[in-house]
């Protein structure tokens, strides 16, 4: 072989060698990532499962982050930063200090009534001693965990600082589902789908959306209001008090209210089918005033006469019969308990 021909063979064979233990070091500690989602078809209201493993030479990766974006046809739908195991540790130099919903003047809000305009407003940091790229996004989902709105209010290089803050202006849906709802903010070094990662945990806040306004209390007035229990509630007397202090004066006040158990026929402390077949027993009877009636029972008020067919506790609205209302009030009820 010519000596030219040989020193380019070995050359060629050279560069082959270098290129070839180049990529066994490359592939010697690779990171992997795989993505699945249970089903590849889904029909509107059904639930989607994503998964994946992160792997660092074939060994699974605890305490990473890993970026999610997942985008509808045309706009991102959801953004998120999740991690793998237990939560990563930090000091972070880029990081996302605080999130919340707020009205224009950056104040929180706990408390929306739906179709109206709120403004999400996230504060975070760069702590790190030179510019950094920052995307800033957030995603708010719904109280049964559906993506409602998505967006990326930043997405540029920022020097150090820690008093950056930015709001998005954001109308809630007439149609949302009213009850408890999250806002996530992440901080991306770039767009998950651009190959941006997490630069530091996400953040969230809840919030309440309701279907109507608040009670406003007008000057000099206050409320309050709740929901009675219908299973296992105290029966009997409840007592109020309120009490205030001001400009060294104090007021109190007391009252008392009634709670009982609307259908209790057999006043066993639950409405079941025993008050139902009571009730059918006594169906179509008057009551006393109309002692005429053929159904007119002289013990109608004797809770001791054992033969008595009619229980005088059967007219649950106490208007005197024993009718298609005393079954709906009943119905309405059927199920609820007391102690």
């Amino acid at each position: 072989m010519p000596r030219k021909a040989f020193l380019i063979f070995a050359v060629l064979v050279t560069i082959n060698l270098l290129l070839t233990n180049q990529i066994r070091l490359a592939k010697s500690y690779p990171l992997d990532i795989t993505l699945t989602t249970n089903k590849s078809i889904y029909n509107i209201g059904e639930i989607v499962q994503i998964s994946g493993n992160l792997t660092l030479n074939y060994v699974p990766v605890s305490g990473a982050f890993v970026a999610l974006q997942i985008n509808d046809r045309a706009l991102p739908y959801i953004l998120r930063t999740l991690y793998t195991g237990s939560p990563p540790s930090g000091p972070w130099y880029v990081e996302i200090t605080n999130v919340y919903i707020g009205d224009s003047q950056g104040n929180p809000i706990t408390t929306i009534k739906r179709g109206s305009v709120c403004y999400i407003w996230i504060y975070y940091q760069n702590t790190y001693s030179r510019d950094v790229d920052v995307t800033i996004a957030f995603t708010i989902y719904d109280v049964n965990q559906s993506p409602l709105f998505t967006q990326i209010p930043v997405s540029q290089s920022i020097p150090p600082g820690t008093g950056y803050y930015v709001y998005y202006t954001w109308q809630i849906p007439t149609d949302t589902e009213p009850g408890t709802a999250t806002v996530y903010a992440s901080a991306f070094t770039a767009p998950p789908m651009n190959g941006g990662t997490p630069h530091s945990p996400e953040k969230f806040y809840t919030f309440n959306i309701t279907k109507t306004d608040l009670p406003t209390s007008s000057e000099g007035t206050y409320s309050n209001s709740f929901k009675i229990a219908k299973k296992n509630t105290r029966l009997g007397n409840y007592y109020v008090y309120v009490a205030s202090f001001h400009q060294g004066y104090k007021a109190t006040n007391t009252t008392i209210y009634q709670v009982i158990l609307v259908g209790d026929i057999n006043g066993d402390k639950i409405v079941n089918i025993k008050d139902a077949v009571i009730l059918g027993v006594a169906f179509g009877a008057r009551h006393i005033k109309d002692p005429l009636d053929p159904r007119y029972c002289q013990y109608w008020h004797t809770p001791s006469c054992g033969t008595c067919p009619h229980n005088p506790n059967a007219d649950i609205i106490d208007d005197g019969y024993i009718n298609i209302k005393d079954a709906v009030t009943l119905g309405v009820n059927f199920g609820n308990s007391g102690i």
